[in-house]
């Protein structure tokens, strides 16, 4: 499941073990992006939650990085696949400023 997968490079990042997180991300973006692209996708009840999660706690890494650019990469991808959330939508906002 790419929504748990990115969730666990979250937590493999937050660990120091960032060869893994970085891994587990990309393939588990390579695996999403098409998915929520195809409007017959249905994600997970399951696990979508964490992935809204997982995508927001991504974004703060990447702001304590100091890498904006990536953040904000980050919430638009986010932005697309929870069109409808509102702590997407409020984490977007404080991005902005």
């Amino acid at each position: 499941d790419y929504n748990l997968l990115f969730f666990k490079g979250v937590l493999e990042y937050k660990n120091r073990n960032t060869g893994q997180a970085d891994r587990d991300i990309a393939e588990a973006m390579n695996g999403l992006i098409p998915a929520y692209e195809n409007p017959k996708y249905r994600p997970s009840k399951a696990s979508s939650p964490v992935l809204e999660d997982g995508l927001m706690q991504w974004a703060d890494v990447m702001m304590e990085q100091n890498y904006a650019d990536s953040a904000k990469k980050t919430i638009n991808w986010a932005l697309k696949f929870f069109p409808d959330s509102d702590k997407v939508k409020a984490k977007a906002e404080t991005l902005k400023k």
